[in-house]
Formats: C-alpha cells, structure tokens, sequence
C-alpha cells in the first residue's frame, strides 16, 4: 500500500502573504499617487480660483471652456457668458498685433506679447497675454490663456515719458535761463561801474550838470536791475499752485483783470471786446487773473502806432477743450519767433519796456494748470493772437501742486 504524500501549505501562505504585502505596498503608493494628484489638483484650483490675472481654457476652433473669476471681473462678463460667446469677443479685431500673433501662436503652438482687448462695455485696455497649446488627460488638445491688464503700467510709462520730457525742457530752459541772466544782470552792473568812475571825474572837475546826469544814468542801471529781480523773483514763485482751486465763471476773471487794466487801457484808447459767454473753469483764481493781466498788457505794448487798437477776449468752444484767446491789430509777430516768445527773458524788440519774463510767466501759470498755450500771428503788422486752455470743472483733472 502506497504512503500518502507530505503536502505541505507553507508555499502557499507564503505566496498569499507576498501578495498581501504586495497588494498593500502597491495600495499605499496609489493612495500616495491620489493623495498628491489632490494636493496638486487643490494648489492649481487656488492658483485658478485667486490668480489676479484671467485664464481661460480653449479648445482649437476659438471656443472658451472655462474663465476664472479674474476673467469674469477684467472683462465684466460672467463666466456663464465668456463660455457662450466667443474668443474674438475679448480681443480688439483692430489691433494690428492680432494677426501676427496668430500667426506666431500657429507655427510655435504658443504666443507671448501685448495685444488689446475689449470690456462687455465696449471699453479697451492694454494686456499682456501668454497662450500654450497642451494635450489633457483625454487626448485632445486644449489652449490656455493668461491675460494680464497692464493700464496701471502703461499709464506709469506714459506719464515717465512726459517726465523725462518735460524734466529736459526744464533743463534746457534752464541752460538758457543761466546764461540770459548771467548776460542781463551783468549789463547794468557794467553800466553802474562805468557811470561811476564818470560820475567821480565829474566830482573832481565840480561838474555839477554832468554829475546829474551820470547819476541819472546810474538810477536807470539799479532800476533795471531791480525789474529784473523782482521779475526772477515772481518767476520762481509761479512754480507752484498757492491758493486752492476753485471753479469760477471765466468772465469775472476777464472783468477783473481788465478793471486793473482801466487807466492804462483808457490812457491808449483801446476798445476791448469782450465775448458775452464763457464757461466755468477750475482755476487758481489770482494766476489766471495775472496771465490775463499779463497778455493784455503785452498787447498794449505792442500795439504800436494802430489808429484803432482793439483788443478782443474771447473763448472758441467748438472742440472738445475750450480754448480761451487775447487777439490784438497791433504790429504782430514774425512767425519764426512764435515759440522762442515764451522763453525767459526772450524780446524781439529790445527797445520795447519791460525784462521779457512776463510770457515765460504766463507759460508757467498755464502749464500748472494742466493747460497748454501758444501764439499765432500772420507776420508783421497782423496782429497777435495768444490761445489757451484751462481745466473742465466737470473733469477735474490733476493738477500739479
């Protein structure tokens, strides 16, 4: 009789033990796997969900998937919206930058540069925006896009620029400001000296008509000198807004200015015309009374031998901007000098009064102001027009202070 065989279990529990364990390792590491894939899937949607910037997920014929809230807040649509309307609903079709970066994005399969786009308002803006096409999870290709509002940026550039600008001018009139009063204020001083040793020889040859008229001549020099001063004087305290704006009438400023103006205006016999309608402004009330001040007596001055001098005040409002303006018949400006007039100490005609300082004055007030201002004139004996612009009180644009 055969003996039964010795069968033996430990191989199998050994191979169900390995299995377990096996089973148990691998479990473990899925459950990693899951537990990360979560984790990486929750920072994503946090990046998503509070990026600043607007994603947008497309697929291939322009349609849009999903927008983030970014999205829905920089374009003022809800997400529900963005995903049933269109890409080229988001992008200014006008931008000549469009079509290049289609083409980019075409060959390279992404696209990063600047490009405009457009609000539910229809308002545009400038954006930064990086495209990249990406395969998901089931085989089809998908875009994404990150579109950053870049107005805040492109602003601060724009206002650098007109810093940079303006410091230059500043600069440059300065160059030319040290070396006209270096020259303007050295005259009266050689002048001074001069008369002064004459004015000693009249002394020692008791020449009592000669000696006043030396000493007249000595009094022009320090009243020349003083003009000057006083003129640098008001030149430097025009650099800055000393009263609060306030928005007032146009028409009592001109009625101001020209009621300082009565003795001088009536001594000449001007006839002023003044336009019956002006608008509001929002003004330093005292500097645009002296830039009035100061045009209208430059216009006088220059009135030259006119039978019938007229000065005319008035405003065009037909643009966008009012443009106020102070037009003379006097003996007019060569049209080459227009823009050199309002440099310091800048006059066309030496023999006529005053130190050449008052329009760099009235150019400073204006400019302060956030306006512009400029003269116009056919040639001589036409006739001047001066121009400018003041703020809207309805906009209440910034204004240096």
């Amino acid at each position: 009789m055969r003996s039964p065989r010795n069968y033996t279990m430990q191989p199998v529990l050994d191979e169900i033990t390995f299995n377990r364990e096996y089973t148990q390792r691998v479990g473990a590491k899925l459950e990693k796997k899951a537990r990360l894939l979560e984790e990486s899937e929750e920072r994503y949607r946090l990046l998503y969900e509070n990026s600043m910037d607007a994603i947008f997920l497309t697929i291939s014929d322009g349609s849009i998937l999903a927008a983030n809230p970014a999205a829905c807040e920089m374009f003022g649509r809800t997400e529900e919206e963005i995903v049933q309307g269109e890409r080229n609903n988001i992008i200014d079709a006008s931008d000549p930058r469009l079509v290049p970066a289609l083409v980019e994005r075409k060959r390279t399969g992404k696209f990063a540069g600047e490009l405009t786009f457009l609000r539910t308002d229809g308002t545009k803006f400038p954006g930064e925006i990086s495209t990249s096409l990406f395969t998901d999870h089931q085989g089809q290709i998908r875009t994404s896009m990150i579109i950053r509002d870049i107005s805040e940026r492109k602003q601060a550039e724009v206002q650098r620029e007109l810093l940079i600008k303006e410091l230059e001018q500043k600069n440059a009139d300065l160059e030319r400001f040290n070396y006209t009063v270096s020259h303007d204020l050295k005259t009266p001083l050689i002048t001074i000296k001069w008369f002064a040793g004459l004015l000693e020889e009249d002394v020692r040859q008791s020449d009592p008509v000669q000696m006043k008229k030396d000493a007249h001549r000595i009094t022009d020099a320090v009243d020349t000198m003083e003009a000057l001063l006083i003129d640098l004087l008001e030149l430097s305290r025009v650099g800055r807004i000393v009263k609060p704006l306030e928005q007032i009438g146009f028409d009592t400023i001109v009625h101001e200015a020209t009621n300082i103006l009565e003795g001088p205006l009536t001594e000449r016999g001007l006839n002023v015309e003044i336009a019956p309608v002006f608008p509001d402004v929002y003004v330093d009330r005292n500097r645009i009374r002296e830039v009035l001040v100061n045009l209208i007596e430059n216009a006088v001055k220059f009135l030259g031998t006119q039978p019938d001098p007229v000065i005319r005040i008035g405003v065009d409002d037909t643009g966008e901007t009012p443009v106020f303006f102070v037009q003379d018949n006097g003996i007019g400006i060569n049209p080459h000098y227009l823009k050199r007039i309002f440099n310091p100490f800048e006059r066309l005609d030496t023999a006529a009064p005053g130190t050449g300082i008052g329009l760099t004055i009235v150019r400073h007030i204006i400019e302060l102001h956030g306006g512009m201002i400029w003269a116009e004139s056919e040639g001589l004996g036409k006739g001047a027009t001066f121009r400018f612009t003041l703020p809207d009180p309805r906009k209440k644009s910034d204004i240096t202070t």
